[in-house]
Formats: structure tokens, C-alpha cells, sequence
């Protein structure tokens, strides 16, 4: 009988609403912008010392360790991409917040 998924579940709903992320995610979705951004921001907050615990164990998963990298691997790309085409300008139409995109020089990125 599989007693980890159900015990998630219930630790998640009860203490893990302790933790600032675990709440975004449940009221934004875990897959939301606004819940990428928290990730990015990779700050550990929460209600009390065990709510930013929780929040460090879970943005140290795995999963949002890789949408970490995927964020610097996406970054290092656009600079590249900028610096072989001087002159040019970035129009990202689907960035969303595009916090990304502020990591690029000056005058490269226009955001709509």
C-alpha cells in the first residue's frame, strides 16, 4: 500500500502551508508564472523557522533546481544570441513577467 503520496498530501495541506511557496502554489498554481518567479527568486520564506524550512526542502527539489538552471541556461543564450548580432534588438511577445529579459543589456529587449 503506497502511504507516501497520501501523507504528502495531508503534510502539504496542513504544515506546508507554513511555507510562502507552498501557499503561492496553492492559491496561483504550481505551475503558474507568479509560482516560476518565487522559484527564481530562491529565497526561503514561511510562517515561523519550520514554514522556511519547509520552503528551503522545497525549493531544493530536484524539479525547480532544473527550472533554476533552465532560467541561467535561457539568459546565457539570449546574451550570446545579442552579442552575435549587434545592433539588433529582442521582442519576447509571450514573456509573461520576462524577468529574464532584464537580465540583458540596456536597450536590447522590448517588453509588450
Amino acid at each position: 500500500m503506497d502511504l507516501y503520496h497520501p501523507t504528502l498530501r495531508v503534510f502539504m495541506r496542513t504544515y506546508g502551508r507554513l511555507s510562502d511557496g507552498i501557499r503561492l502554489g496553492y492559491r496561483e498554481g504550481f505551475n503558474s508564472g507568479s509560482m516560476v518567479d518565487y522559484v527564481y527568486a530562491d529565497q526561503a520564506r514561511g510562517i515561523t523557522a519550520l514554514g522556511r524550512l519547509i520552503d528551503r526542502i522545497m525549493l531544493d527539489h530536484p524539479v525547480w533546481q532544473g527550472v533554476r538552471a533552465r532560467r541561467e541556461l535561457l539568459i546565457r543564450q539570449l546574451r550570446t544570441a545579442v552579442d552575435r548580432r549587434p545592433g539588433q534588438r529582442l521582442l519576447d511577445v509571450a514573456a509573461g513577467p520576462g524577468s529574464y529579459l532584464f537580465e540583458l543589456p540596456p536597450g536590447v529587449a522590448d517588453y509588450y
